[in-house]
């Protein structure tokens, strides 16, 4: 599991984007999910662990809560974007 701080977060510059794709606007469109009885939350759509059934799903995550993110998906999302 990933804590999340305000520092972890910066540096996925995509992290407010999301491996879902709109193409009324051409932007991607962030999602959060977990599993219903879960503490661990979910941003890529390609993770292994992405919930399918049984989840919570929302669009933003209040940082100041030290919500969790799922290392998988923080690796996926770095492999996509790297640092200049």
């Amino acid at each position: 599991m990933l804590a999340v701080d305000r520092q972890t977060f910066a540096r996925f510059p995509a992290i407010n984007e999301s491996p879902l794709y709109s193409s009324n606007t051409r932007k991607m469109i962030l999602i959060y999910r977990k599993r219903k009885d879960g503490l661990v939350w979910h941003f890529h759509t390609q993770c292994q662990r992405w919930p399918e059934t049984d989840y919570v799903q929302v669009r933003y995550l209040n940082l100041d809560d030290g919500p969790r993110l799922c290392e998988e998906c923080a690796r996926l999302e770095a492999k996509m974007f790297p640092p200049n």
